[in-house]
């Protein structure tokens, strides 16, 4: 008997601890996600740059790319305390790609809209001229490019 009443007071010990702190110890249970970050999209050399107004109840951010536009989202990099964040990327592989910015707090996250890169993409695309541009100087007569994209040799004959 006396065991019986120990184990009674401890689940009930138990069961007030559980919930004092809303049941599933994860702090205020009436917490909710904060809304939607409202993102702005600049352009770099190679490079994307986004922006978003402080979101209220948001502890941090997170930036998610869709490279391909099917094969869904993953976070780039570690959470982010800033309110803007660059991402350079391979710009022949991100013909399709989309890019959401989450507001997150203890509660979830909550998505902006998707950036598309579409036709922007080419906003992303740097240029390459001669140092020397003299009209008998024939830069870009050979032109090769690395299979991984980061590299450009240019070719320059002179007459």
């Amino acid at each position: 008997m006396t065991i019986t009443r120990v184990a009674m007071a401890l689940m009930i010990g138990v069961a007030i601890l559980l919930s004092s702190c809303g049941g599933d110890g994860g702090g205020d249970s009436g917490a909710s996600p904060p809304a939607a970050p409202t993102v702005s999209l600049g352009f770099g050399v190679k490079e994307l740059r986004f922006t978003w107004p402080a979101v209220s109840g948001a502890d941090f951010y997170r930036l998610l790319e869709n490279p391909d536009g099917v094969s869904g989202y993953t976070q780039l990099g570690a959470d982010l305390a800033a309110l803007s964040v660059n991402h350079t990327i391979p710009v022949h592989q991100r013909l399709n790609a989309s890019y959401i910015i989450e507001a997150c707090n203890n509660a979830g996250c909550t998505a902006s809209a998707p950036q598309i890169l579409g036709t922007n993409l080419t906003q992303a695309i740097g240029y390459v001229k001669a140092s020397n541009t003299g009209a008998s100087h024939l830069f870009g007569t050979s032109v090769a490019l690395s299979s991984n994209g980061n590299t450009l040799a240019v070719g320059q004959e002179e007459l």
